[in-house]
């Protein structure tokens, strides 16, 4: 079993939703920063039920004490080591190197989880995943960027101002800049699909530095734009000096 202060320290983390401090060095659910394999499979603790993913979240905030127990959990139940079933052998970064930042979010997702979607996606689609999330995720990927057929939504080919910034259609759905960028360049299964200038049209505001809502927005389609937003939870602080004070 775990110690009482791995067992207090995942509660807290349930309890609360946030992370109770950096460890002095990052630790991670799978070996390397890979993202795990079976990231639905559940990990029971006293009253509280943690994803795999969840877990995954938690790596980096995890003492590096309890890091060897904590992977242990990923090795056992969230199947770290189980090779991924892909259809291609694609990477984000085009010398197969990991991104410098397996954890960063760059499309409402890690890195890490960007780069089994790319695995599990058609080689075909490889160089749009390397031309968008793989530039966001740090990778020098000159090949992708200097293709003439990547889509980019900003004008000249720049960078998105934000690619987590998520833009809100009328219908009521919603997607990132970054996954709309990600879209306009993956194949279409079947038909010739919407068409860069398309993807531009809906896109435009996440070229712009603090957009504003408007209704006179540059696509009809689109009503208002929302930013995700970090929560700090002081209590946390004080929950931890209550326990180990």
């Amino acid at each position: 079993g775990y110690d009482y202060t791995m067992r207090t320290y995942l509660t807290l983390a349930v309890g609360l939703g946030y992370y109770v401090g950096p460890s002095q060095q990052a630790c991670t659910l799978c070996l390397g920063g890979t993202y795990p394999f079976d990231d639905s499979a559940r990990f029971t603790l006293g009253q509280n039920v943690m994803s795999c993913d969840q877990l995954y979240d938690l790596g980096p905030s995890v003492p590096e004490v309890d890091c060897p127990g904590f992977q242990t959990i990923g090795t056992n139940i969230c199947s770290c080591n189980t090779p991924l079933s892909t259809i291609s052998n694609c990477t984000l970064c085009e010398d197969s190197s990991l991104p410098a930042l397996p954890r960063l979010k760059v499309m409402g997702k890690t890195c890490s989880e960007i780069g089994v979607d790319a695995k599990r996606d058609d080689y075909e689609n490889c160089q749009s995943y390397q031309a968008t999330a793989g530039v966001y995720c740090g990778c020098d990927n000159p090949i992708a960027v200097a293709s003439t057929s990547t889509c980019s939504l900003c004008p000249g080919g720049t960078q998105l101002v934000s690619s987590n910034l998520e833009i809100v259609f009328a219908d009521g759905s919603n997607e990132t800049c970054g996954t709309l960028e990600l879209q306009s360049n993956i194949l279409p299964v079947d038909g010739p699909g919407q068409s860069c200038e398309d993807y531009k049209f809906l896109g435009s505001q996440c070229c712009t530095p603090n957009p504003t809502p408007s209704p006179t927005a540059t696509s009809s389609d689109i009503t208002h734009i929302t930013l995700h937003r970090l929560t700090i939870f002081s209590t946390v602080f004080v929950l931890v000096a209550s326990l180990w004070g």
